[in-house]
């Protein structure tokens, strides 16, 4: 089972580079594909061409990973205290985001726990150059709306063109997972203007309002992911506190479901729903 994190990492306010994150240890991956001897050619300073060639490139990093145990990479390490992680995919093909897909949500929102019979997924995109930003870069309320809402998500990292996926077959196409807060402008749900009321453009998309990582956790290091827990702080107090065996549609049906509408690609991003503990029902908002 891998250890290793891909990670998107800057050091001195120097440009981004892909990276692996092993234990403690930092090791940038064109640096550690020359000491290892590896030719498989990708840019260093964009983690969407890594995924974009992630057959050829994952056996390589296994291959790192074991030189890494035996110390042969050791004049390369970097602490981890000493860079700053950034999101691991910046610039995502596409971002998609499932909502009302907790149990748990659905219950804190509705009284209900259980969707309609027969339904299915309910996606949405979001315009991810502008909204993703790392995990530690500050948030910028927007000037347009006061009640912003958190919303911690496991979300899936593809690492391989499909269409028509078959959902036992969904993992093959899934190169890992990463954690984002995908914020709501909850004030800016409803309209009355236009004849449909609800505004999924304006809840979800404005600048800076969508943090991600601080890493890619490679699928096969999660031998199951049917209970994973999502827990959320809020200024030191834990607002949620759940698990994925809450999820109405897993991941695999997500990517399957998706995949009927469009062709998914790699470096594409789906966020998976959050559980119960958002702020709305509270009048709680950041």
């Amino acid at each position: 089972m891998p250890s290793f994190k891909l990670i998107n990492y800057s050091q001195l306010n120097s440009p981004p580079r892909v990276g692996l994150l092993v234990e403690n240890g930092v090791y940038d991956l064109e640096t550690a594909m020359v000491v290892t001897e590896h030719s498989v050619l990708f840019d260093p300073t964009d983690p969407l061409t890594v995924l974009e060639d992630w057959d050829r490139i994952r056996p390589a990093i296994d291959f790192i990973e074991t030189k890494i145990g035996l110390g042969i990479l050791d004049d390369v390490k970097l602490p981890v205290k000493e860079v700053d992680l950034k999101a691991p995919i910046p610039r995502p093909g596409m971002l998609y985001s499932a909502e009302a897909n907790y149990r748990d949500y659905l219950q804190e929102m509705t009284g209900n726990p259980e969707p309609n019979e027969h339904s299915r997924p309910f996606i949405i995109t979001q315009a991810a150059r502008g909204c993703i930003i790392g995990p530690n870069d500050d948030i910028i309320l927007p000037s347009h709306a006061t009640n912003i809402d958190w919303q911690a998500e496991i979300a899936i990292v593809i690492g391989c063109q499909g269409k028509h996926i078959n959902v036992k077959k969904a993992k093959d196409y899934i190169a890992g997972y990463t954690i984002i807060n995908n914020l709501s402008a909850r004030d800016l749900t409803k309209r009355y203007d236009v004849p449909f009321v609800f505004d999924w453009f304006a809840l979800k998309n404005f600048d800076k309002s969508t943090p991600m990582g601080p890493w890619i956790t490679p699928k096969d290091a999660l031998p199951s992911t049917t209970d994973l827990s999502i827990k959320l702080w809020v200024n030191k107090q834990l607002k949620q506190d759940s698990s994925t065996k809450n999820m109405i549609t897993s991941f695999d049906a997500l990517v399957s479901y998706i995949s009927e509408h469009v062709t998914l690609f790699p470096g594409d991003i789906i966020a998976s729903g959050t559980p119960a503990g958002c702020g709305v029902l509270n009048s709680e908002s950041l």
